[in-house]
């Protein structure tokens, strides 16, 4: 799971349990749309 995220902390409380915490950032549309543009452009680049 650790690669899949951009941090993860372990607590653990002897008598009390452990607390897991994993955080990702979610990219916003307009970054996903200009990845797609990216790509897009390196096709024709490619195969031109």
């Amino acid at each position: 799971m650790e690669s899949f995220m951009d941090s993860v902390t372990i607590e653990s409380v002897v008598g009390l349990g452990t607390k897991i915490t994993m955080k990702k950032k979610i990219k916003k549309i307009n970054e996903i749309s200009d990845i797609k543009e990216d790509a897009s452009e390196l096709e024709e680049t490619f195969t031109a």
